[in-house]
């Protein structure tokens, strides 16, 4: 029983934006909190980092399904892997930093701590960006998971070939 819509061709694309948004309002939040000197988002802004890396790895095990079910045009192939190695990198530190928010809740009043925890936040921004912009041109510069190439496949041509006409 598929519960996908007949035009959607996996869960990724339903997943991705939740923890790109998750993610980088717990980041906003955070430097928020360290600019105005308060302490009190602190609950809010570690929750927010633990929804958003759960979304996060929901999204990953879903688009590496995605890639095993969706027609990749050749020159795609590179993308995907350097997407890949990007959405890798977003786990590690997104893992990494709401694992130590976890475990040193209460203790991250310090502001060297709290600068430590929102520079890695600042860094997983910058690794999301660069893996949200290999998935866009995956879908609008390649038409990965699109009809486009389904319906283009057959005569041989690429997304970029045919869109470039």
């Amino acid at each position: 029983m598929n519960l996908l819509p007949e035009w959607a061709p996996n869960l990724h694309p339903f997943l991705v934006h939740f923890p790109i948004a998750l993610l980088v309002t717990a980041v906003i939040v955070d430097w928020a909190g360290i600019v105005l000197r308060s302490v009190t988002r602190t609950p809010f802004t570690t929750a927010l980092y633990l929804a958003g890396t759960l979304t996060l790895v929901g999204t990953f095990i879903t688009g590496r399904d995605a890639a095993q079910s969706v027609l990749l045009p050749g020159m795609a192939h590179a993308v995907v892997e350097d997407h890949w190695a990007w959405a890798t990198g977003c786990l590690w530190v997104f893992g990494g930093v709401t694992a130590l928010r976890l475990g040193l809740r209460g203790q991250t009043t310090r502001s060297y701590g709290r600068l430590l925890l929102a520079t890695g936040g600042l860094v997983g921004v910058a690794l999301l960006i660069l893996t949200a912009d290999l998935g866009g041109q995956l879908v609008y510069k390649y038409g990965v998971g699109t009809r486009f190439v389904a319906v283009h496949a057959d005569r041989q041509e690429s997304a970029v070939d045919v869109g470039s006409r």
